[in-house]
């Protein structure tokens, strides 16, 4: 406390003159077809903006050795997880950053902070004339396609400050606007089919039939079959759970997760609606029913996402447990840059369920997220702690799941053009697809007794995050022998040549049915794909829990170092940006990662660990 004290003292004594700031960030223009529009200011100086900042983390590189220590089987300290505690001291920033920081709000009357449980994270509301001063500043009003936003296009710290803060948002003030899958990641072929119809394919998958019966289309009962998981028997059904993370405040119906539980699980169905926690975040609702949905809902499918994703995990896991966390907004405006296929900011607002899910001192241990953004709009030192979070839930034991997104290297899709040069064709990676401390999710395609490789199935090379350890050789391996063409003159910088690749497995893409509003929809793509390898996953969660040994945590380690239980996708290849390539190999490659899951083989391999 003494130390504490006397820092903030000293911070408050470093008087920050006007030739004291360091520019942070600054635009010459705002973005493509955005105008300045006339505003009273002393009405947008009253308005306030909700601000995040990221204080450098004290101790990182500690939690990352020890995360690849306890995620590599044959070290001594695997599967040692570290505390809710312990996390948290190992991320505190220093007392002087702490200080430097609440020195600096204070001194501007700004003196409620949010912090998160490290206080390496802070969310702050404030005025817009107060953060002017802040962030010496000055906040003007835009204008495109009837949307408003407020924002800075230049802003500076003092440089006593600069020194501790790793990124910040400087303004996340945006008009509401509506916003539809056709915009987003995780959108998937939809077909309707009649319910009559649908149901009566429910038995045509006998057991160990591995050839489904309508290759256009699967259903749930042919996914446990294929992956192996149907004769499972959970052991321990209160203790793994699974986590789904949805974004643009859509929440799961009960009544249609009760409908499919009946049809696909009715083994699993306990009396009764089906029903399970949503937590809400950042203004999201949990509406069950659709009888106050606007026709522009009902005809863009709202919740159909959150009914798919939810549906698949509990094909699998049932009579497990699964939480779902819905967030609402769009990410802050200073961390977003515009590209060919995301001219307005629709990214994801990460930070509410970031901070939600890392304040849980007993979280889910699986996480499943079926949405990502360009990581070219997306302000780099962002980029990097939204990655950091994910570093800090794996030294935890939790385990993240990523979808690698549906449109190849051209990141969501569907241009290929680089925000940063005129007409640039480049290969986008996604975000957080790219993060090194997460699992990603590619989507396949399963044929008569075998598994293919999809060529709209999200890939990439990160230009940010450097090639793991634990994937060098598999990478190395396949650019040895196959090399990029003809993509190499779209993955042309140092960086992405040696980025972290991705995915590291793929699940059928396949289209299949779930009930939305008491109808069939076809879903596929890796918004399929990604809560079932989840869901298997949760399984072998249970496994070892009852056995007495602790969840499986960051995988990826031993992944890459297994033998048994990845299938070997080595039919297909990419197409995108006018290009096809990249086959399928034997191994790693960029189109189905290692392959495909199989449970028995990992629950083994995993068992033994």
């Amino acid at each position: 406390m003494r130390f504490a004290a006397l820092g903030a003292l000293f911070a408050l004594l470093q008087t920050t003159h006007a030739h004291d700031w360091a520019l942070r960030s600054k635009r010459p223009s705002p973005p493509a077809g955005w105008k300045p529009v006339r505003h009273p200011r002393r009405v947008l100086l009253k308005q306030n903006v909700r601000i995040h900042f990221a204080l450098k983390q004290g101790r990182f590189d500690q939690l990352e050795r020890h995360l690849l220590q306890t995620s590599s089987p044959n070290n001594p300290l695997y599967g040692q997880h570290l505390s809710f505690a312990q996390v948290n001291e190992l991320l505190r920033p220093s007392d002087e950053a702490i200080a430097a920081f609440e020195s600096h709000l204070h001194s501007h009357g700004v003196n409620k902070i949010e912090y998160w449980p490290a206080k390496d994270w802070a969310s702050v509301s404030m005025t817009i004339g107060q953060a002017e001063l802040i962030f010496n500043a000055r906040f003007s009003v835009f204008a495109r396609d009837g949307e408003t936003i407020v924002r800075t296009l230049e802003y500076s710290l003092p440089r006593n400050l600069d020194v501790h803060v790793e990124a910040t948002s400087a303004t996340s003030f945006f008009r509401p606007r509506k916003l539809t899958r056709a915009s987003r990641g995780p959108s998937g072929p939809l077909r309707d089919i009649p319910k009559a119809q649908s149901y009566g394919l429910r038995a045509a998958v006998k057991k160990r039939d591995l050839s489904c019966p309508d290759l256009s289309g699967v259903n749930f009962t042919c996914y446990r079959h294929w992956y192996e998981t149907i004769d499972y028997k959970v052991q321990h059904p209160g203790a793994s759970a699974v986590a789904i993370a949805g974004f643009l405040g859509g929440t799961p119906q009960y009544k249609d997760a009760t409908e499919f539980v009946q049809w696909m699980r009715p083994d699993a169905q306990n009396k009764g609606d089906v029903q399970f926690p949503v937590v809400l975040y950042g203004g999201a609702k949990n509406r069950q029913g659709f009888q106050d949905f606007t026709p522009a809902e009902l005809s863009s499918e709202q919740n159909l996402e959150a009914n798919g994703d939810s549906q698949h995990i509990l094909n699998t896991i049932l009579p497990l447990n699964m939480t779902y966390y819905s967030a609402w907004g769009s990410m802050p405006a200073i961390d977003f840059t515009p590209d060919a296929s995301n001219p307005i900011n629709g990214n994801e607002n990460w930070e509410p369920f970031l901070q939600g899910f890392s304040a849980l001192e007993h979280p889910e241990k699986i996480v499943s997220i079926s949405y990502g953004d360009d990581s070219q709009t997306v302000d780099e030192a962002y980029a990097r702690r939204i990655c950091s979070v994910f570093a800090a839930w794996g030294a935890r034991g939790v385990t993240v799941f990523i979808a690698s997104m549906d449109s190849s290297l051209a990141g969501v899709g569907p241009s290929c053009e680089a925000n940063y040069g005129a007409h640039l064709q480049t290969a986008i990676p996604t975000l957080p697809a790219e993060c090194p401390w997460v699992t990603t999710i590619g989507a396949s395609n399963i044929t008569t007794g075998d598994e293919t490789a999809i060529d709209w199935s999200g890939l990439g090379f990160s230009k940010r995050f450097p090639r793991p350890v634990w994937q060098q050789a598999a990478v190395d391996s396949y650019i040895k022998t196959h090399g990029l063409a003809p993509f190499a003159g779209l993955i042309t910088t140092p960086a992405a040549l040696n980025g972290r690749a991705y995915p590291d497995l793929v699940a059928t893409g396949t289209p299949c049915e779930v009930i939305w509003n008491h109808l069939s929809r076809w879903w596929g793509a890796t918004s399929t794909a990604t809560p079932e390898v989840a869901a298997i996953f949760a399984l072998i969660n249970d496994a070892r829990l009852a056995a007495g040994k602790p969840t499986i945590g960051f995988i990826n380690p031993a992944l890459y170092g297994i033998k048994t239980g990845i299938y070997d996708v080595v039919h297909g290849h990419t197409s995108s940006c006018g290009l096809t390539g990249l086959p399928a190999a034997v191994g790693w490659d960029p189109i189905s990662g290692l392959g495909a899951p199989r449970f028995n083989g990992l629950l083994e391999a995993f068992m033994a660990m």
